[in-house]
Order: structure tokens, then sequence, then C-alpha cells
């Protein structure tokens, strides 16, 4: 299993980068990897490092396309990017899982009306 608690003592040490190529190279059979890898992207989005939250997040969707946490960080992140085109299927299938929620809700109205769709 992943240690997150050395992954967090290496973001908490200023060591962001490191722990991003850690995770981003680590073997996606590794139990946990999914949750790392968002936290990390977290802690990414939140230093304005949106680049690399971005290939965090993407990696975490790839492992774990079930989790809304991970979904919904992502979408979130692609409309702050205007990647409208990216979010929308990724804000479409979380709100299949989870039609009430209203965060997802807001993201859809968010690129429906950027992107001047109803």
């Amino acid at each position: 299993a992943l240690d997150l608690d050395a992954i967090r003592e290496i973001v908490e040490a200023g060591e962001l980068k490191r722990a991003a190529r850690m995770l981003n190279t680590a073997d996606a059979r590794i139990p946990d990897l999914s949750r790392g890898l968002n936290y990390v992207a977290l802690t990414a989005y939140m230093s304005e490092k949106h680049h690399a939250a971005h290939m965090l997040w993407t990696r975490a969707y790839g492992l774990d396309p079930d989790s809304p946490n991970i979904m919904y960080n992502l979408a979130h992140l692609r409309v702050d990017l205007g990647r409208y085109d990216e979010a929308q299927p990724v804000v479409e299938r979380l709100l299949e899982m989870k039609p009430h929620l209203s965060l997802a809700k807001q993201l859809k109205a968010t690129i429906d009306e950027r992107t001047g769709e109803r």
C-alpha cells in the first residue's frame, strides 16, 4: 500500500514537485494510489500549479473513474482552465452517478453558460 503519511510529509516539507513525480510514475497497481494523487493534486491546485494538478487528477481519474471526488476536482480544474470540452463528459458522468450533487450541477451550468449551450 502507498504510505499516504510519507507523501503528506514530503508535501508539507515543500517538495510538491518530488511528491508529484513519485506518484505520477508509481505502479498503477499500488492500493490507494488514486487517493495520494488526489491529495497532491489538490495541494498543487491550491498552490496555483494547475498543470501539475491536471496531470495528477487525470491519472487519478484513469485509476479510479468512479470516484466522485476525483471526478469533481478534475472537472472543476478543467472549467477553471477553460477546457470546457474536456470537463463536459466528466461532469455528465458525475451527474449520472450523483444526480443531486449541487456542485456538479453548478459546474454544468457554468460550462453551458460559457459555451453558449442550454
